[in-house]
C-alpha cells in the first residue's frame, strides 16, 4: 500500500542556449527535494571549453540548490567520440531515470508542418537522436515550451503563490499500449503529498469511431483512472477530439508536463508526435516502451 515512492536521478542536458534555462527550471518545479537528485551534463568539444562549462553549469546548479535539490555536475569532453556517443554513454552509465533536453533546432527547422513533413526532419537536432537512442523517458522543451507556474501571471489564485513553487500538474495520454508510462509517473514521478495532480487525456475522432471503438475507449479511460486514484493522486480525466498534435496543443497550456508513450514499433518519431514538441506549451515527455525495465534494475 503506502510504499514510499523510489527515487530517481533526473541528468538535465546543458547547452548555452536560450533554452536551457527553462529544462533547469522544469527539472527544479519536477524533482523532489529528499527523493531526486539531478545530475546537470554538458558535452564540450575539447578541454579549452571545460573551465567555461563548468562555470556555466555551477550557475544552473545554484538555483537547484536553493530549490533544496542534491545537484551534481558533469562536463564531458567529447574527443573522439561523437557528442551524441559521450552523451548516450554518460546518461546510461549513470543509470538516469529521467533526461530533461532543450532543443532549438525542432522548431528552427523550417517547420513544414502537416504530414507531408519526414518525420526525420529536422535532421540536425540533437534532441531526436538522444530520443531515439536512450531507453530512458525523456523531456523535451522547445522555445514554444512554458514551464507552468514560474512565468509571469502564473501565481494562481489565492496569494501565497510566492513561497511556493508551482505542484506539478501532468497530463498523460491514455492510449491502450501507454500504461507502463502511467506506472513511470504514478510510482516515479508525482508526489501526492507535494499537491501533484495528474489529467488523463484522451484524443479521438469521434465521428471516426463505431460505438464499440467509442466504448473500450471509454473502458481504458475508466481503469486508467482508478489505477491513479489506488495511487492517492488528485486525477481528472479530460476527451478531447480531432487530430493528434491540434487536440493537445490546445490543451497544453498550463502543464508542467505533457506525457506519451511512443510505440514499440516506431523507429523515427511519426510526423504529429513531432509537430505535437514543436508546437506544445508544455515540455513533452516522450517515454519508450522498455523504459521502465532498463531504469528498475538500480
Amino acid at each position: 500500500g503506502g510504499a514510499q515512492r523510489s527515487g530517481q536521478l533526473i541528468a538535465v542536458c546543458i547547452a548555452d542556449n536560450d533554452v536551457t534555462p527553462a529544462a533547469v527550471e522544469f527539472a527544479c518545479a519536477f524533482a523532489r527535494p529528499e527523493r531526486d537528485d539531478v545530475a546537470l551534463v554538458m558535452v564540450v568539444p575539447t578541454d579549452m571549453q571545460v573551465d567555461a562549462g563548468q562555470r556555466l553549469l555551477m550557475r544552473h546548479a545554484a538555483s537547484l540548490g536553493q530549490a533544496g535539490l542534491h545537484t551534481s555536475v558533469h562536463v564531458l569532453v567529447q574527443g573522439y567520440h561523437g557528442l551524441l556517443d559521450s552523451l548516450v554513454t554518460f546518461l546510461t552509465s549513470k543509470g538516469a531515470g529521467l533526461v530533461v533536453m532543450g532543443s532549438r533546432a525542432l522548431t528552427a527547422a523550417p517547420a513544414a508542418l502537416g504530414s507531408a513533413a519526414p518525420a526525420s526532419t529536422p535532421a540536425s537536432s540533437v534532441s531526436l537522436a538522444v530520443v531515439k537512442r536512450l531507453p530512458m523517458p525523456v523531456v523535451l522543451l522547445t522555445k514554444n515550451s512554458r514551464v507552468a507556474g514560474t512565468g509571469p501571471g502564473s501565481g494562481g489564485g489565492g496569494g501565497g503563490g510566492r513561497e511556493r513553487r508551482a505542484t506539478p500538474r501532468v497530463m498523460a495520454v491514455v492510449e491502450p499500449h501507454a500504461r507502463p508510462m502511467l506506472k513511470y509517473l504514478v510510482d516515479t514521478c508525482m508526489d501526492p503529498a507535494r499537491g501533484d495532480t495528474l489529467l488523463l487525456g484522451q484524443v479521438f475522432a469521434t465521428r471516426l469511431l463505431t460505438l464499440q471503438q467509442q466504448k473500450s475507449a471509454r473502458h481504458l479511460l475508466e481503469s486508467w483512472l482508478d489505477d491513479a486514484t489506488k495511487a492517492h493522486l488528485p486525477v481528472a480525466k479530460t476527451t478531447l477530439d480531432g487530430p493528434f498534435d491540434k487536440a493537445l496543443q490546445s490543451r497544453s497550456d498550463g502543464l508542467q508536463l505533457l506525457a506519451l508513450q511512443l510505440k514499440s514499433h516506431d523507429k523515427n518519431l511519426p510526423a504529429d508526435v513531432l509537430s505535437l514538441v514543436r508546437s506544445s506549451h508544455a515540455p513533452v515527455m516522450l517515454f519508450k516502451s522498455r523504459a521502465h525495465a532498463v531504469h528498475s534494475t538500480e
